[in-house]
């Protein structure tokens, strides 16, 4: 009796286990810098900064990763604009005033 109801349990653990859906799809990109950009005191006066937009030139501009932990790769993937992404966090930290 004690066999059929851990059977059952364990059955039921992997079923789930194997039906939930893929969360690696369709993430929103989020900027977590891990330490703030310094680039020191020097006087630049005379210098002059230009970023230019980032261009996105993959082919297959959803796919960002792969989740290599299992035997199958998982693709990584997003909808957002990884060149509009790209351009618009790195302007922040390397803005006029943090030169």
């Amino acid at each position: 009796m004690i066999r059929t109801i851990v059977a059952a349990l364990s059955l039921s653990v992997a079923m789930t286990a194997s039906s939930k859906t893929k969360l690696l799809e369709h993430i929103l990109l989020q900027w977590r810098p891990t330490s703030a950009l310094q680039l020191g005191t020097t006087q630049m006066t005379a210098s002059t900064l230009t970023i230019t937009l980032f261009t996105d030139g993959r082919d297959n501009k959803e796919l960002i990763g792969e989740n290599r932990e299992d035997d199958t790769p998982k693709p990584v993937t997003t909808t957002d604009d990884v060149g509009t992404f790209v351009s618009k966090n790195w302007t922040c930290p390397v803005s006029v005033d943090s030169l």
